[in-house]
C-alpha cells in the first residue's frame, strides 16, 4: 500500500532505501492498480499498524517515507513521487473508516 507520505514495503525496506538515499542512489517506489490509497484510508491503515500489539520491528510491513523516494512506477508508467504517490488509485470505502473489529 502506498499513501501521500509513504508507502508500506518488506521489513528492511526503509534501512535500504536510507542508505541509498544517503549515497544519492535512486530510490523507486513501484505501486499497482489499487494500490495507492486517499489520505483517510491511508491515515486509517497507519493507526490500524500502530495500534497493534506487534512491535514495528516484528512486523511484515513498514513504512518508507516519501522523503526517501525520487520517482514512483505505477500502472501508467513513471512519476515523480509527489505525483505518484497523490494520485490515488483505490476508491474510498467508508466501511474501512471505522474501528477495527476483531
Amino acid at each position: 500500500a502506498a499513501g501521500p507520505d509513504g508507502i508500506l514495503a518488506a521489513l528492511g525496506s526503509h534501512a535500504a532505501a536510507a542508505v541509498a538515499a544517503s549515497r544519492e542512489v535512486p530510490v523507486w517506489a513501484v505501486t499497482g492498480t489499487a494500490r495507492v490509497l486517499p489520505a483517510q484510508l491511508w491515515a486509517a491503515l497507519l493507526q490500524r499498524l500502530d495500534a497493534g500489539q506487534t512491535e514495528p520491528w516484528d512486523r511484515p510491513v513498514e513504512l518508507v517515507p516519501a522523503a526517501l523516494l525520487t520517482s514512483v512506477v505505477g500502472p501508467d508508467g513513471v512519476a515523480s513521487v509527489v505525483e505518484g504517490l497523490g494520485q490515488t488509485t483505490c476508491p474510498v470505502a467508508p466501511e474501512l473508516l471505522g474501528p477495527a473489529r476483531g
